[in-house]
């Protein structure tokens, strides 16, 4: 009986059925899932977002996520913070900002080393902010034990938290020294760039001598807190702002009801944008911060606020908001004890000469 001719699918299969082929069918397979993780891993680790903004020494993403006071509380509540923090840096932050004050850095630093493990990230490719509010200490050895507690070598940025306390005491070191501690510390490598928040021109004036400036001023800042006089100030010294609350008239019962031109402006741009309230307000701070803190244990909340990014307002519709929300009663929602008569801050923050308009300033 004669065989069969040999075709070349024949051959094929039959050569499949060798050792050669079985070991080239499985490095096949191990490629196809080495492909399938790297692509995984780069959708997880891609970061890019949020769009970045130079200041000081580095570029920052735009958008960084809070873990303030709305995670303070007990060991449930920091498991909970760590869990968050794993779900903000896959949604795509790459940028933290963290306080001595919130007690903590340690949960957030395990959340990050695990991140960066599972990843395989590098460190250059987060942004981490932290704040120290014990500044009668020695300022170096509180970031020192942050450092520790985050399991960094470094803060990309390191801000003085505030210039009172929490309980609205003045602190007894001067601000020039805690200044010059800070500047150690970015001489020393320690930190990157540093900062202050929730100075107010005082303060600011007391270190305008220095030969290293405050990269930024951090503060509540919202269309009901825009303190026009003290953003003038730093634009003139060239001290970028950076803000957090900018939820603050949503996310505060009843702030909006007291707001009513505030809220029709609001709602016509959301309707316009096909946007929430919220993207409209983060947006207004984006195109007048630049730098934003925000935060939320709402995966789908995360993704809400990083699709700030995905619109504009125009000028135009920046000025609707401004000037709907200086209009309306201006209102500091948080540091609630250092807010009252003969307080660091007045009840009514337009009777502040950080509220006053540019011509009041050019003394200063």
């Amino acid at each position: 009986m004669v065989s069969p001719p040999v075709t070349l699918m024949s051959f094929f299969e039959k050569w499949q059925n060798t050792a050669v082929g079985t070991w080239l069918e499985l490095l096949r397979v191990a490629w196809r899932l080495v492909t399938f993780f790297q692509d995984s891993v780069s959708r997880v680790t891609s970061g890019l977002r949020v769009p970045e903004v130079r200041m000081g020494q580095s570029d920052l993403p735009a958008l960084a996520f809070g873990v303030g006071s709305a995670w303070l509380g007990d060991k449930e509540q920091q498991q909970k913070l760590k869990r968050t923090v794993l779900q903000a840096l896959d949604a795509g932050f790459r940028h933290l900002d963290l306080a001595e004050a919130y007690d903590n850095s340690h949960v957030v630093g395990e959340a990050v080393q695990e991140w960066l493990q599972k990843t395989g990230c590098r460190r250059e490719e987060l942004f981490i902010t932290n704040k120290v509010i014990s500044l009668d200490s020695d300022i170096a050895q509180v970031c020192d034990q942050l450092l520790k507690d985050c399991k960094v070598d470094y803060f990309d940025l390191f801000l003085l938290h505030c210039a009172v306390s929490e309980e609205n005491e003045p602190f007894a070191k001067p601000f020039p020294k805690m200044w010059e501690e800070m500047m150690s510390l970015q001489a020393a490598g320690k930190v990157k760039d540093i900062g202050v928040s929730n100075w107010r021109i005082e303060e600011l004036q007391s270190i305008k001598g220095a030969a290293v400036q405050p990269v930024c001023n951090q503060l509540e800042a919202h269309p009901l807190l825009q303190q026009r006089g003290l953003r003038a100030y730093c634009e003139m010294k060239r001290i970028d702002i950076t803000c957090y609350g900018a939820l603050a008239p949503l996310s505060r019962g009843g702030a909006l009801d007291a707001a009513p031109l505030l809220r029709q402006t609001l709602e016509e741009l959301a309707q316009r944008h096909q946007k929430t309230l919220g993207q409209v307000l983060l947006r207004w701070g984006h195109q007048t911060s630049r730098v934003l803190v925000t935060t939320t244990s709402n995966p789908q909340r995360m993704e809400e606020y990083l699709d700030m990014f995905s619109f504009e307002l125009s000028e135009k519709e920046v000025q609707m908001i401004s000037s709907a929300g200086f209009r309306s009663t201006q209102k500091r929602f948080t540091w609630p004890k250092c807010v009252g008569v003969g307080k660091f801050w007045s009840d009514d923050p337009m009777t502040e000469v950080e509220s006053q308009e540019w011509p009041a300033l050019l003394g200063a």
